[in-house]
């Protein structure tokens, strides 16, 4: 058996870009689409590596799947995986120029990305995604670090994006998927139906509050998780950031809020990340595995850069406090 089969999760990522994190000086952020003055500012992998990376701090294998160019950028993000451990032996390279992102580190921005780049040498057809998830064997776990959206992959409008996800699960291959919509506003009719199509071969759904609302509706917690069970996912876990994370599976049954890890918040950029690749490490029931994430991405935001990530022994102490005090909701 090869190390690639031994592999815990594959990261499925049309997003692997590193990020240039910016800290604003206090009471500064985002203005008129442009940088204001800024105090700090550090490189990061970005994007689903900062799954990969927590997921591999909790003792999980990691093998990212995706495309990157031969730039400094791309080298940039190459490197930066390897040695933290992450594998890249399915990542494929090309020769041109990579994607960088540019996210402000404030309280009042949250991580948010003021300027991306979708150089066209980087954009993707739906055959390459498609040759990626071949790539991985049947039976396997895959986390999908966002869904196909065409405002990044521009060719891939009108395509029908949810048909690799049902030929990937037709091969029995368990799927985790964050969508992670980024631009303001609502996705494209067609994404947003090829993605709700291919939500019912979905293992674990695991949006974000503006996520589920462009999906199902703007609602309550409670009833976004039972309207994004009702797609046809086995598990709903819905990120709501300092309130925790609301979590139900497939069988009609209660929707269970977990709370937030209390901390004082030193650098949010990446927290939603780190929560699916804790939820990747945790094991146990999707109550348990939330807990267990609400606290790695807790403990990650109280760390400033640089800072390492928390080891498992950290999250487990605080997942049980935050299980003890998870409550049915309404």
């Amino acid at each position: 058996m090869s190390s690639l089969d031994r592999a815990a999760v594959y990261i499925f990522n049309p997003f692997l870009h590193p990020d240039l994190v910016v800290y604003p000086r206090a009471g500064e952020t985002l203005a008129g689409g442009r940088l204001l003055p800024a105090y700090a500012q550090d490189m990061r992998p970005g994007a689903g590596a900062y799954t990969g990376a927590m997921a591999t701090r909790l003792g999980c294998r990691v093998e990212h799947l995706d495309h990157v160019g031969d730039d400094v950028f791309g080298e940039y993000t190459m490197g930066r995986l390897e040695a933290a451990g992450q594998g890249t032996s399915l990542v494929r390279r090309y020769h041109g120029d990579h994607m960088v992102c540019i996210s402000v580190a404030d309280m009042v921005s949250q991580g948010e990305t003021m300027v991306a780049t979708y150089p066209a040498p980087w954009r993707r057809r739906l055959e390459d995604f498609a040759e990626l998830l071949q790539s991985v064997p049947a039976g396997a776990t895959v986390y999908i670090y966002s869904w196909l959206w065409s405002f990044a992959h521009p060719d891939l409008a009108g395509r029908p994006t949810a048909a690799i996800i049902e030929g990937a699960a037709a091969r029995g291959i368990e799927l985790l998927l964050d969508p992670n919509w980024k631009p303001r506003g609502a996705p494209p009719a067609d994404d947003r139906a090829q993605l709700l199509r291919a939500a019912a071969k979905i293992e674990t759904l695991l949006p974000n509050l503006r996520d589920a609302r462009h999906l199902v509706g703007s609602h309550a917690p409670g009833e976004l998780v039972r309207r994004l069970r009702d797609l046809g996912p086995r598990t709903v876990v819905l990120k709501d950031g300092a309130r925790g994370a609301y979590v139900a599976s497939a069988e009609a049954g209660p929707v269970t809020r977990v709370p937030a890890a209390e901390v004082s918040p030193r650098d949010t950029t990446g927290a939603g990340d780190y929560f699916g690749g804790a939820y990747l490490a945790a094991g146990g029931s999707p109550v348990h595995r939330a807990a267990f994430a609400c606290a790695a991405a807790g403990l990650a935001m109280s760390r400033a850069a640089g800072e390492p990530l928390p080891d498992r022994q950290e999250v487990d102490a605080v997942a049980k406090d935050l299980e003890d005090r998870a409550e049915e909701v309404s």
